[in-house]
Parts: structure tokens; C-alpha cells; sequence
């Protein structure tokens, strides 16, 4: 009869520790790689509800409108009434011619070439009733009429408006009982000969004048007149 006695075996340590250490390596590796994929942060997603628009009605553009723009004609000049004018004439200075003059002295001045305007200017000192008419105007009112007439027949001249040039002459000439204007001079000067000579032809345009009336005096009158050039 053999006696058999058996050993117990003791447990191998060493191949826990390495099983052990590879679980622990294996976990770690797998619990790294999920890390990338899970999140620890949480977004959110905001939504709002709104409330259903209704679709804006479609906008057509539309052209600019254009202003026409009007050129106003060249030929217009802007007409300033001036209350001066009244004052630029002094009292004429009348004297009644009587004896006998030479005929160069009574030389009435011809009238210049008359034109379709000119009938109608004369026809502004027709009276409307008749040469009688003329007879109840006063010295004042005629000389008035005179003097009126002579600036309207005034111009000034280019030249000396470009220059602008101004002066006063005092011319002397005489009326015949009939209007004639005659014997036209300067008596002083206005130191520029376009003035001077505007000065006579504005006397001589404007002859003749109104007949002088009979109550005033029947001879020829000598009168004296101031015309002024002003740039205004």
C-alpha cells in the first residue's frame, strides 16, 4: 500500500499582478477614448416661436421725376422803378423872347424820320379835347410836360455807361409857339462829350413839343434845362 500525499499548489502572484495591470491599462485607454466623444459641456439650442408674418407687398421703383428747368429769355431786363427820378429835375428857367433875332437864332430844328413808334408818341400829346384844351394848362403843367419829354428821349450813352461815367449838363434851346425846338446849346458841361451829346440829342429827339399855350406867351421862350446821367 503506497501513500501518495499531495502538495498544495500556492497561487502565481506575479501573473495577478501583470492580468491586474493590463485590466487597469485597458480600462484607461477605453475610458480616454470615450472621453473624446461624450461631452462635458452641454449646448443648448435656442428656438423662438414667432408669430406668422404676413408676406410685405412687393415694392416696384419707381422713376425720379425730373424738374424741367424753364431758361428764362435773354432778352428780358428786370425794370426797377426808381422814386428818384422825380427829383432829378430842377424848375426850368423860362423867358419869353420878344424883338427881332437873327434867323440862325430862330432856326427851329427839322424832325427826325418818323416811323410807325413815332405816330403813336405823338399821338400820347394829342389832347383829348381839341387845341382849346391846351389853352387851360398852366405854366407848371406845360413845362412839366416838356421836361418829361426830354427824359424819355434820353439815352445813355454805351460808352460812357461802360465806363460808368456820370455827369450833369445844362443845355438852353428854345421853344416856338408851334413846339419846334431850336438854337439847342450847353451852357455847362458835364465834362464828357458822349454825355454832352447825348444831353442835345435828347432835346432834339424829343422836339417838337406841345404847342405852347397862347395864355403862357405867343413869342418863342428860351428855355433852360438840367439833364442828369446817373448809373443807377
Amino acid at each position: 500500500m503506497k501513500l501518495i500525499l499531495k502538495h498544495k499548489t500556492k497561487p502565481n502572484w506575479l501573473l495577478v499582478g501583470f492580468f491586474g495591470i493590463s485590466l487597469w491599462i485597458h480600462i484607461g485607454v477605453l475610458y480616454k477614448i470615450t472621453g473624446n466623444y461624450l461631452s462635458k459641456n452641454i449646448s443648448y439650442i435656442e428656438l423662438d416661436l414667432k408669430s406668422e408674418l404676413k408676406p410685405t407687398a412687393r415694392s416696384i421703383p419707381r422713376p425720379r421725376i425730373r424738374k424741367t428747368f424753364i431758361k428764362p429769355p435773354e432778352d428780358i431786363k428786370n425794370i426797377t422803378l426808381n422814386p428818384r427820378i422825380l427829383k432829378k429835375f430842377i424848375p426850368l428857367k423860362i423867358e419869353a423872347l420878344k424883338g427881332n433875332f437873327s434867323p440862325s437864332l430862330m432856326e427851329a430844328i427839322g424832325n427826325p424820320e418818323t416811323s410807325k413808334t413815332d405816330i403813336f408818341a405823338e399821338a400820347e400829346w394829342a389832347q383829348p379835347f381839341g387845341e382849346k384844351a391846351n389853352e387851360y394848362l398852366t405854366g407848371n403843367e406845360y413845362f412839366d410836360m416838356v421836361r418829361f419829354r426830354i427824359e424819355r428821349f434820353k439815352k445813355y450813352p454805351s460808352t460812357a455807361k461802360a465806363q460808368q461815367i456820370e455827369g450833369v449838363a445844362i443845355l438852353r434851346f428854345v421853344i416856338e409857339p408851334n413846339g419846334n425846338a431850336g438854337s439847342v446849346k450847353i451852357i455847362k458841361s458835364s465834362k464828357n462829350r458822349s454825355l454832352d451829346q447825348a444831353a442835345i440829342r435828347a432835346v432834339t429827339d424829343a422836339s417838337p413839343f406841345p404847342k405852347i399855350p397862347k395864355k403862357l406867351s405867343t413869342e418863342p421862350v428860351l428855355i433852360e434845362v438840367r439833364i442828369l446821367f446817373e448809373l443807377t
